[in-house]
C-alpha cells in the first residue's frame, strides 16, 4: 500500500462501492490509488477453484479494494469473530499513514480493525495522533474504550447532538461522512509503590513488552537464591508479622509511651486505619511486644502486659525458639538495631539489594490498593505500610462515535490517541464486556447451583466446561482464563457471581433471603405449584415449653421452622401405609433437615413427602412441625391423615408419634383402644402412643452393640432381644446387668429411660399387630437412601441453597413416579420387585459375613503363632534351668552357677505366664471362623473344647 493518501479524502471499507467524491476534481483515482479492477475480476472468476484457505484471502482483498476499483459487489467478507486468541493484531487489519481527517488533524497511523476486534494497548504516539477504527455489531454496540487495560478518565467533553462532528473516516455506504459525537478523556496513569525506582513510557505494547517489564519483578523475587537469604526474608515476614497483629488480647491495661512512642504509634495507627478502607477493626491490646530469653535460654516474643500468674490471655509465643528463623535477625528487629539490621542484610545478600529495600509493585489506578503489600522500612527501620503512589499521564484518547440513528449505516466508531503514556505497562485486568454480557448469560443457566457458587465450583461446573469447549475447539482442557486471561483472577469471578447471586436473591441465600422467595412464589405462583408451605419463627408460646429430652439453646436465638412440600406429596403422604423419619445435619449450615419419607410399593422407589428445616431440635418444635403437615395436607387434600391406632375401625393401619398423636386423641370422640379395651385413647401418654406404632431399626441395634464394651456373650444377649417373641426378656436383662459390667448395665438402663426401646425391639413389648410387624421395613434403608441422596445433591450448603436443592430432587422423583404411572417406564432396568431387593440383601449378608470370617481366620492364626512361639520360648526357658541345676549339682560351690539358677527361674517364670496369656486368647478364639482353620492349643484344653 501506498504510503502518501490524499489529505481529505476518505477511506470507506464499506461493501458498496464509492462514488465520486465531493472534493475530487476529476473522476480518475485520486494520487495514491491505482485501478486495480481487472486483476480483481481476474481473482474472482477462480476463486472457486481455491482451497478455503486462499478463498478467505482473495474475498478479503477484493472487500479491501472495493473503494478503489470498481469490484464485482458479490464479493463480500464478513471476518468469522475471534475473541478468544490472544489479543494480538489480526492477519486482516488495513494500516494507512498520514490520513487528515479534518483541517486540523492528521493521523500518523490509522488501523482498520475487523470485526470483534480486542485491544487491549491502543498505540499512541508521542507527538502526534495514531486513529484506531473499529467496526462493530450494530445489534451489540460495545464501546472498544471498555477493553483497553488503561484506566481512562478525567474530563470528559461530550458534543451536543445539535453540535455533531463529521470526520472523513467515518462514512456511509455512499461515501457520505455520518455525524458524529466526540467524547475526550485522559489516562489515568498507573499507581506504583514509592520504593519502585521504576520511570518509563511507551507508545506501543504487545504481550511481549508487558513481560519484559514483569520480567524486573521476577529478578527481585529470584534474587534470593541462597538458603540463608531465604531465612533472612522469612523472618523478616515473621517479625512485619507480629507488627501489623500485635498483641491481640483485649484492651484491658492501659500502655504508657513517650512523646515520640506516641506520635509513632499514631502514625502507625494512620495506616492501619487508611488501608482498612472505612472498616471497622476489633479494640485489642496496645501493649509493645518484645523479644527476650527465659531462664532456659529459649527467645520467645511476648506483650510487655503478659504475666504468667496474671494476665496470661497476653500474647506469648515460643514458635521463634523452633530453630525455623534466624533469632539474631529477628532480635534486632525486634530491638530497632539499624546498624545490626543492615550488617546482617549485607552479610546475607553479598552487598546487593535485598528484595526489602526495592520493591516493583505497579498497580493498575482503579485498583483499590492502598498499600503495597510487600514489608518496607524507614530511614530510623521501622516497619511502615508504603502508601502507593499515582503515576500522572498526560495520554488523551478521543473518541468519535456515530449518532445511535446512523450506527446501522456506518457500524464504525473512531479512536485517536495521543500522547505517550508515561508510566508502566498496566495489567490486562479488565475483562471485556462481551465476555462479562456472556459470563452472566452462563449465570443463570446454572439454576439451584447458583446460590452456592463460588469461583472454584464455576471452574468445574458441567456447564462452566461444556460452554468452554464449545467456544474453545482447539484447546484441549480450556479453562476460563484461555477465553480471556482477566479471568485468572478469581475475583472477577467472585464478583460476577455475587452480582448474579444479588441479582436471582436481593435478600440473600440465608433466613431472609428465603422469606423473600417465599413470597415471590406465593405471589407469582399457584397454590398447586408452591413447595415452600411454611417458614416462620416458632411461636413464642411454644419455645417457652421445654421437655426433659431437649437440647439446650441460646434463648435470644428464635426457632425458625421452614416445612416443604407439595400437593402432590400430601397426597401420596395420605395413601401412605408405612413411614420413617430422620434429621440430617449435613445439608444447609446452621440447620438440620427432618425427612417423613417412605417407599412407593407400586414402583419400589422412595420418596421424601415432607422436608423440614429447623435450626434447634425441641418437642415443643417437633409437635409443631406434625401439627404443621397435618394441616397442610388437610388443606391440600381435604382429609387428614389416618392414624391405625386412633381412626381404625379396628382394622390394621400405621401410625406416627408422641405429642401429635396424644393431641389427636383428646380432640377425638371419647372411645377405647384398640389393644388396652378397659383405657380411653385419650388417657393414653406420648410414649404409649410410640409402643403403638413405633419400632427400632435393628442394623442401628446392632452396631451400637457391636461398639458396647461387654463380653462377645453379653452381646449376644442383647441381639437376641431384638425379636418377635423372647422365651425370657426380663431374666436376659438381669444377665445383661451382672454380667456385662457397668457398660452392661448402663446399656440396660439407657434403654428403660427412652421409655420405648425395647418396644420397639421385641413386637411381644409392643402393640403393634404382627402381620404389620412382619410386612415393615426392620431397618431404616428407606430414610438412610433418602440421606444418601441429600449428600450427592451436596453438603454445607446455605439455607435458599439448600432448599432449592431439595426441591429440585423432589419434583425429580415426582416426575419420576408420574411417568411410571402413566407408562410403566422404571428409573432403571430392575423390575422393582421385592424379590430383587431381598436377593441384593441376602449377597450384601453373605459378603459381609464372609468377611468377617476371613477376618476371624486370620486372627486365630496370629493367636496360633503367638501360642507357639509362647510354648517354644517356654520349652526354651525349662531347657535352660534344667542345664543351670545339672551344673550345680556338679559344681555346688560354684556361686556363679547359683545365681544363674535364679535368673533361669525368673525367666522361666515370665515365659509360663506369657504361655497361660497365649492360651486363655486362643481360649476366646474358639467357637469362630469358617472352622476351616484350626485353634492351636494344649492337649487337655483340646479334649476339653
Amino acid at each position: 500500500m501506498h504510503p502518501l493518501q490524499s489529505p481529505l479524502d476518505p477511506i470507506d471499507l464499506n461493501a458498496s462501492p464509492p462514488g465520486i467524491h465531493p472534493l475530487s476534481h476529476t473522476s480518475s483515482p485520486s494520487p495514491g490509488r491505482e485501478n486495480v479492477s481487472p486483476q480483481v475480476e481476474i481473482l474472482s472468476k477462480r476463486l472457486s477453484e481455491a482451497p478455503l484457505a486462499v478463498k478467505e484471502a482473495l474475498e478479503l482483498a477484493v472487500s479491501y479494494f472495493t473503494d478503489a476499483g470498481n469490484a464485482s459487489p458479490h464479493l463480500q467478507l464478513t471476518p468469522p469473530a475471534d475473541i478468544t486468541g490472544p489479543p494480538v493484531i489480526p492477519s486482516n487489519t488495513i494500516i494507512y499513514r498520514n490520513i487528515q481527517i479534518n483541517r486540523q488533524t492528521t493521523l500518523e497511523t490509522v488501523y482498520y480493525y475487523p470485526l470483534n476486534t480486542l485491544v487491549e494497548y491502543p498505540e499512541t504516539s508521542v507527538d502526534g495522533s495514531v486513529g484506531h477504527v473499529f467496526t462493530l455489531d450494530p445489534q451489540e454496540w460495545i464501546n472498544p474504550m471498555a477493553n483497553f487495560a488503561y484506566s481512562l478518565g478525567g474530563s470528559h467533553r461530550m458534543s451536543q447532538k445539535a453540535k455533531t462532528i463529521k470526520v472523513s473516516l467515518l462514512v456511509d455506504a455512499s461515501g457520505e461522512r455520518v455525524p458524529c459525537r466526540e467524547t475526550h478523556t485522559t489516562c489515568q496513569g498507573s499507581k506504583v509503590c514509592p520504593f519502585t525506582p521504576m520511570s518509563s513510557s511507551h507508545c506501543k505494547v504487545t504481550r511481549e513488552d508487558l513481560q519484559l517489564s514483569l520480567s524486573h519483578t521476577k529478578k527481585l523475587l529470584n534474587s534470593s537464591t541462597k538458603l540463608h537469604q531465604e531465612l533472612i526474608l522469612k523472618t523478616h515476614s515473621l517479625w512485619s508479622s507480629f507488627c501489623k497483629f500485635g498483641c491481640g488480647a483485649p484492651p484491658y491495661e492501659e500502655t504508657w509511651r513517650s512523646d515520640m512512642e506516641q506520635t509513632q504509634e499514631g502514625q502507625w495507627n494512620a495506616q492501619k486505619e487508611k488501608a482498612r478502607r472505612g472498616h471497622s477493626a476489633k479494640a485489642t491490646c496496645d501493649g509493645r511486644l518484645l523479644f527476650e530469653h527465659d531462664y532456659d535460654g529459649r527467645p520467645y516474643v511476648h506483650c510487655e502486659h503478659y504475666h504468667s500468674k496474671g494476665t496470661k490471655d497476653h500474647l506469648i509465643d515460643y514458635d521463634v525458639s523452633s530453630g525455623l528463623y534466624d533469632t539474631d535477625y529477628l532480635e534486632a528487629l525486634f530491638l530497632g538495631d539499624a546498624e545490626e539490621v543492615r550488617r546482617l542484610e549485607e552479610e546475607a545478600f553479598e552487598g546487593r539489594e535485598s528484595p526489602i529495600s526495592t520493591c516493583s509493585t505497579v498497580s493498575n489506578t482503579s485498583s483499590i490498593k492502598v498499600h503495597c503489600p510487600s514489608e518496607h522500612r524507614n530511614s530510623e527501620g521501622r516497619l511502615i505500610m508504603a502508601e502507593m503512589e499515582r503515576l500522572p499521564c498526560k495520554s488523551i484518547v478521543r473518541m468519535y462515535e456515530p449518532l445511535e440513528e446512523y450506527q446501522s449505516a456506518c457500524p464504525k466508531i473512531l479512536i485517536i490517541c495521543r500522547g505517550a503514556h508515561t508510566h508502566p505497562i498496566p495489567q490486562p485486568l479488565k475483562t471485556p464486556p462481551h465476555i462479562r454480557l456472556q459470563i452472566f448469560k452462563l449465570l443463570q443457566t446454572l439454576g439451584q447451583d447458583l446460590s452456592d457458587l463460588t469461583p472454584r465450583r464455576f471452574l468445574r461446573h458441567p456447564t462452566v466446561c461444556a460452554y468452554l469447549r464449545n467456544i474453545l475447539p482447539h484447546i484441549s482442557h480450556p479453562s476460563p482464563s484461555d477465553w480471556n486471561v482477566s479471568l485468572s483472577n478469581r475475583e472477577h469471578l467472585r464478583a460476577y457471581i455475587d452480582q448474579a447471586r444479588q441479582k436471582a436473591f436481593p435478600e440473600g441465600t440465608s433466613w431472609r433471603g428465603l422469606l423473600d422467595m417465599k413470597k415471590r412464589q406465593d405471589e407469582e405462583l399457584s397454590a398447586d405449584e408452591a413447595y415452600i408451605r411454611y417458614a416462620a419463627d416458632l411461636p413464642s408460646s411454644l419455645s417457652s415449653i421445654i421437655h426433659d429430652e431437649d437440647e439446650l439453646a441460646d434463648p435470644r436465638n428464635p426457632i425458625r421452622i421452614v416445612v416443604c412440600m407439595s400437593k402432590e406429596s400430601s397426597q401420596r403422604l395420605l395413601e401412605a401405609q408405612f413411614l420413617q423419619s430422620d434429621i440430617g445435619f449435613k445439608r444447609i449450615v446452621g440447620f438440620q433437615e427432618f425427612e417423613l419419607g417412605g417407599r412407593d410399593f407400586a414402583s419400589r422407589t422412595t420418596l421424601t413427602y415432607c422436608r423440614v428445616y429447623l435450626n434447634h431440635q425441641t418437642a415443643a418444635a417437633h409437635h409443631f412441625i406434625f401439627n404443621k403437615i397435618e394441616e397442610i395436607v388437610k388443606m391440600d387434600t381435604d382429609e387428614s391423615l389416618q392414624w391405625r391406632h386412633l381412626h381404625a375401625n379396628m382394622d390394621r393401619r400405621k401410625a406416627c408419634l408422641g405429642l401429635h398423636l396424644k393431641e389427636l386423641a383428646q380432640q377425638l370422640p371419647a372411645r377405647f383402644d384398640l389393644h388396652q379395651p378397659d383405657r380411653l385413647l385419650s388417657s393414653l401418654t406420648e410414649y404409649e402412643h410410640l409402643h403403638r406404632i413405633f419400632r427400632l431399626c435393628h442394623v442401628h441395634v446392632s452396631r451400637n452393640i457391636k461398639s458396647c464394651n461387654v463380653p462377645e456373650g453379653v452381646k449376644n444377649k442383647m441381639r437376641s432381644l431384638v425379636c418377635m417373641e423372647h422365651p425370657n426378656f426380663e431374666g436376659t436383662l438381669c444377665d445383661i446387668e451382672r454380667d456385662g459390667g457397668k457398660a452392661g448395665s448402663d446399656w440396660v438402663r439407657d434403654k428403660i429411660r427412652s421409655k420405648f426401646a425395647f418396644e420397639g425391639m421385641c413386637w411381644a413389648k409392643s402393640f403393634i399387630p404382627k402381620l404389620v410387624w412382619q410386612i415393615s421395613d426392620s431397618t431404616s434403608n428407606v430414610i438412610e437412601s433418602l440421606h444418601s441422596d441429600v449428600n450427592s445433591e451436596g453438603i454445607t450448603c446455605s439455607l435458599v441453597g439448600g432448599l432449592c436443592k431439595g426441591h429440585h430432587f423432589d419434583n425429580l422423583k415426582l416426575k419420576t413416579l408420574s411417568v411410571f404411572e402413566m407408562t410403566g417406564i422404571r428409573p432403571s432396568h430392575q423390575r422393582g420387585h421385592i424379590s430383587e431387593s431381598t436377593l441384593r440383601g441376602l449377597k450384601r449378608k453373605s459378603v459381609v459375613r464372609q468377611k468377617v470370617l476371613r477376618g476371624q481366620d486370620l486372627t486365630i492364626k496370629t493367636h496360633n503363632e503367638r501360642l507357639q512361639n509362647a510354648k517354644d520360648a517356654l520349652d526354651r526357658s525349662k531347657q535352660r534351668l534344667l542345664d543351670c541345676q545339672i551344673r550345680v549339682a556338679n559344681y555346688p560351690r560354684n556361686k556363679k552357677y547359683q545365681s544363674a539358677i535364679s535368673t533361669a527361674d525368673s525367666a522361666r517364670a515370665r515365659a509360663e505366664a506369657a504361655y497361660q496369656k497365649a492360651i486363655a486368647t486362643s481360649l476366646e478364639a474358639v467357637g469362630s471362623g469358617s472352622g476351616r482353620v484350626g485353634i492351636l492349643l494344649p492337649v487337655p484344653l483340646t479334649s476339653s473344647t
